[in-house]
């Protein structure tokens, strides 16, 4: 059961590119990276049905308090309010959420005892294998993803660059950690080089500001020798970037931003301003069913701002809006009681132990974190599946592997 686990971990990266690949059931495409999700969730109700007693952190508590909510009031709103369609849909984006659930749950019971506990991490770099060869290939023969304005961005597997860069920076913030720990400290150095190329590739705006975040992080906890190298390698990356053409052409769009005309005419000039409007009229919708909202996933339904090939709503592009217009103030509420547990209990725990490797990785995981919430303000970081699959299959395993720390070996691991 774990190496079955484990694999389908390692496989999700390599399948957003098939988002739109599927058989379609009334209102939902059932595509390969729902079929995970859904191995996913009976392969969790298989493991707990075969055990006698289960253990669950803190943190998988909090989740599934929230994800009881959804399931008794947010999924029957959606199915009140937009009818057998609007359940279907609610429904497919709970058993979703449920699915990561399942995956911090799995994980924190499947680490092994002793020396082979970080053997777990380091199947997970394996799913970074196919997305980086394809963005690098994407780099190379120019077979990005072309935006509006132009710019050819990198997108891996992934089905938007955006998403490809939320998956990177937790990588790259996991790979780092490696490089702290590792014997073959060229190797892990080389492999966070690639993941950088590929990274600033994406041009993803919202990723940058999150990429900051981890670099500021980053450099604020190591030691003199290896803020020199963060450092280097941040000023090249950037005097790189800066040298490129799009994000030149990026710029040149931002410059021509007229705060005044924008908002006297309701112009979209850039998708900052497209977010801007967009977050607007949703307000004005949520407060028309304030407490409760409107149902889960029902933004696809209300949102005046349709998807001209598929004719529904675009995402907030705010994840705290989205929860508020979905679910009302209560379930944002909800919500955000999770995620705020979540935090304390990854830096409070970064700040208890005493164990480096440990130590360390529950920063790494506090400080994406925060970069995630930070990219949630402008981005739709609850709909990157893949990111929250695997930063929950890690804060699983470092949850559990902190439980055990007390075990012989545990605290001088090879990597």
């Amino acid at each position: 059961m774990k190496k079955i686990f484990i694999t389908l971990l390692i496989i999700r990266s390599a399948l957003d590119i098939f988002t739109d690949f599927g058989v379609t059931l009334g209102p939902i495409t059932i595509n390969l990276s729902s079929v995970i999700g859904i191995l996913i969730l009976g392969l969790g109700g298989f493991y707990f049905i075969s055990r006698d007693r289960l253990d669950f952190p803190p943190i998988a508590r909090w989740f599934g308090i929230w994800l009881l909510f959804l399931l008794f009031f947010s999924v029957p709103m959606s199915l009140f309010n937009f009818g057998s369609k609007g359940g279907v849909v609610a429904l497919r984006e709970w058993i979703r959420l449920g699915s990561i659930l399942i995956i911090l749950i799995m994980s924190y019971h499947l680490v092994p005892k002793g020396k082979e506990a970080y053997q777990f991490i380091d199947m997970m770099f394996w799913s970074v294998l196919i997305p980086v060869l394809t963005g690098l290939y994407q780099l190379v023969t120019h077979t990005g993803w072309k935006d509006p304005i132009g710019i050819v961005r990198v997108y891996g597997t992934f089905v938007h660059p955006n998403h490809f860069a939320f998956y990177l920076i937790l990588f790259m913030g996991l790979t780092f950690w490696k490089y702290q720990f590792s014997r073959k400290k060229l190797l892990w150095l080389f492999l966070l080089l690639i993941q950088i190329t590929c990274f600033t590739a994406t041009f993803s705006l919202t990723g940058y500001i999150m990429g900051l975040i981890l670099f500021i992080g980053t450099f604020l906890a190591v030691d003199w020798q290896k803020k020199i190298l963060v450092a280097t390698v941040v000023i090249l990356n950037i005097s790189i970037l800066i040298t490129t053409t799009p994000f030149q052409k990026r710029m040149e769009k931002i410059k021509q931003i007229d705060p005044k005309t924008i908002l006297e005419k309701k112009v979209e000039v850039d998708s900052f301003t497209w977010r801007i409007f967009n977050w607007q009229g949703l307000l004005f919708l949520w407060k028309e069913k304030p407490w409760l909202g409107y149902g889960l996933n029902s933004t696809i339904f209300i949102n005046p701002k349709k998807e001209k090939e598929k004719g529904l709503g675009y995402l907030p592009h705010n994840d705290f809006l989205r929860y508020l217009v979905e679910t009302g103030l209560v379930g944002l509420i909800f919500y955000l009681n999770f995620i705020l547990i979540t935090a304390s209990t990854l830096f409070q725990y970064y700040r208890q132990l005493k164990d480096d490797k440990l130590k360390h990785l529950f920063y790494t995981l506090f400080i994406n974190w925060v970069a995630w919430q930070v990219g949630s303000l402008a981005g739709n970081m609850i709909s990157g599946t893949a990111f929250l699959f695997y930063f929950w299959a890690i804060t699983g395993f470092a949850l559990k592997a902190r439980k055990n720390m007390t075990i012989d070996g545990l605290n001088n691991v090879p990597f």
